[in-house]
Order: C-alpha cells, then sequence, then structure tokens
C-alpha cells in the first residue's frame, strides 16, 4: 500500500516536470508552483491529475486542465500509464501523454523509476525528455522529496 502512495505522489511530480519548459513563459501554467497539480481519486481504480486552480487555464480542455485531467491507470505488468482522461480534445492524437501515445513509469536500475513514451518511434525528436532514448529519471532527492530529470542532461538543447 505504501509503494502505491509513493508511486501516485512521483506521478504528479512527472506531470508537473513535463510542463517544466511552460513555466517559464507562463507562471499559472499547469504544475507551476502558483497552479500546482493535484491528485483525486476517480471512478474505480483511477487516479486523476488536474490543476489546482481551473480559472486559471487559458485553455479548459488543455491536457491536465480541469475539464481534461491526466488519469493513472495501471499498465501491463508492474507499470503504470499516464494518459489525458478525454482523447477527442487532444490536437495531436499521438502527442506524449496523450491516449494512443501514453508516458509509462517503470522501474529503472538501483532505486530509480523511468518514465518514457510506450511507443518510441511516434516521437519527432528521439532524445527529448520523456522520449525512449532520454526518458525522465525518477530520483530520491534531499529530506522527503522526489526529483525528475532527464537522464541524460546532455542531450538538451
Amino acid at each position: 500500500m505504501l509503494s502505491k502512495r509513493i508511486t501516485h505522489l512521483l506521478l504528479v511530480s512527472i506531470v508537473g516536470s513535463i510542463t517544466l519548459p511552460a513555466i517559464a513563459d507562463d507562471p499559472f501554467a499547469p504544475g507551476s508552483w502558483l497552479n500546482p497539480y493535484v491528485i483525486r481519486r476517480g471512478i474505480g481504480n483511477e487516479y486523476e491529475v488536474r490543476t489546482k486552480y481551473p480559472y486559471l487555464h487559458a485553455d479548459p480542455f488543455a491536457p491536465g486542465s480541469w475539464l481534461n485531467p491526466y488519469v493513472i491507470r495501471r499498465g501491463i505488468g508492474n507499470e503504470y500509464e499516464v494518459r489525458t482522461k478525454y482523447p477527442y480534445l487532444h490536437a495531436d492524437p499521438f502527442a506524449p501523454g496523450s491516449w494512443l501515445n501514453p508516458y509509462v513509469i517503470r522501474r529503472g536500475i538501483g532505486n530509480e523509476y523511468e518514465v518514457r513514451t510506450r511507443y518510441p518511434y511516434l516521437h519527432a525528436d528521439p532524445f527529448s525528455p520523456g522520449s525512449w532514448l532520454n526518458p525522465y529519471v525518477i530520483r530520491r532527492g534531499i529530506g522527503n522529496e522526489y526529483e525528475v530529470r532527464a537522464k541524460y542532461p546532455f542531450l538538451l538543447q
């Protein structure tokens, strides 16, 4: 039970780190310090990840917004999938985190978890963060926090 709670907390940090580039432009962007993601229990065995303040969204149907939250579901084997709840609201159905190309959390080497897209060949840039060749890595940070970073930072431009 404890590992499930830790995994769900890690998923929040993953989804927040996915939107990291947008934070520099907009302080109220989803996942930013002023508009964090919140996990709530959904229907059945799923969790919904939405922004805390829905009225700060420019697009109410953007992935992770109040009207189109991310959903965390148990995947195949020992993995979790993170995708949008309503797939038809995506502009690109194969975008990372969409219904047809979800993020998958798998156990990595040692005490880390890796977050990659399920289908690596759908990525425009195979070395972008979250892709198959440069996944996000979740590692234990200082104190009671986890750090989410690209596994190979020298591949970032």
